[in-house]
């Protein structure tokens, strides 16, 4: 089965009661998804974080994050390395062009963290000083969310 029919047949199911989200195995991977919503076509999701057990596995998340913005092209805009932390070992990636709204603007951003975990969120920037971004869901296609998880899973 398709990565992309995975996550469309893991999504229709039921929530289970008390649970964050829904979790399913991926190459090794565990891909963790908070629906907002999902119908058969997309879902709505406010985060995706894949992850996968260290096991003494050290890493650049530098060269991760640069891996990852080539890789990944379904999102609404592409994603530019803009942060590294190499002592704590977090990388920060950030729509290189966020998508203009009428209060603000609306950017995807990845924290990576090693080469172990990844978590994509969406935020919502506002032009007011002072308004502080707000974390949203954000709406993809079954087969863009596979893309997505595909590129940044085939990491280091």
């Amino acid at each position: 089965m398709t990565l992309e029919n995975m996550l469309r047949k893991k999504l229709a199911e039921p929530p289970v009661a008390g649970s964050a989200g829904t979790v399913l195995p991926y190459d090794g991977w565990n891909v963790a998804l908070r629906p907002d919503a999902q119908d058969a076509l997309s879902c709505a999701l406010w985060d995706v974080t894949v992850e996968r057990p260290s096991w003494g596995r050290v890493g650049d998340p530098h060269a991760w994050g640069e891996q990852i913005c080539r890789k990944v092209t379904g999102l609404l805009e592409p994603l530019k390395l803009v942060e590294v932390d190499a002592g704590k070992q977090i990388a920060l990636l950030r729509s290189a062009e966020p998508t203009p709204h009428d209060s603000g603007l609306d950017y995807h951003e990845v924290e990576l963290h090693g080469t172990n975990r990844a978590t994509v969120r969406r935020f919502r920037g506002f032009h007011e000083a002072g308004k502080k971004r707000e974390q949203i869901p954000f709406a993809v296609t079954y087969e863009a969310l596979a893309q997505l998880i595909g590129g940044i899973t085939a990491g280091p």
